[in-house]
């Protein structure tokens, strides 16, 4: 697991037939967002800390195009909330 969301566009004439369509995060963004320290996120208190990212596979995505959010769920019984606009987590 790489941490990036593909997405995939099939053959109307073929669904078998698949091609990629896109990738998130893309390169451009990574080198982005990796050089600005705010983006790193670690709480720790009395042991625990908060993760940002998703600890298993994602398995489900649904975008709300009109207010900029993506929804994933994934296997490790989380749903998070993502802000399109500068890819940040906004809940969990």
């Amino acid at each position: 697991q790489d941490g990036k969301i593909r997405v995939w566009k099939t053959s109307r004439k073929n669904p078998r037939v698949y091609t990629r369509a896109g990738s998130l995060p893309a390169l451009k963004d990574v080198l982005k967002k990796s050089v600005k320290p705010s983006n790193y996120v670690e709480v720790r208190r009395r042991r625990t800390t908060l993760w940002i990212k998703h600890s298993d596979a994602v398995s489900c995505l649904s975008l709300v195009e009109d207010q900029g959010l993506l929804y994933s769920a994934s296997w490790d019984r989380t749903v998070k909330v993502w802000r399109i606009h500068d890819l940040k987590c906004v809940e969990s």
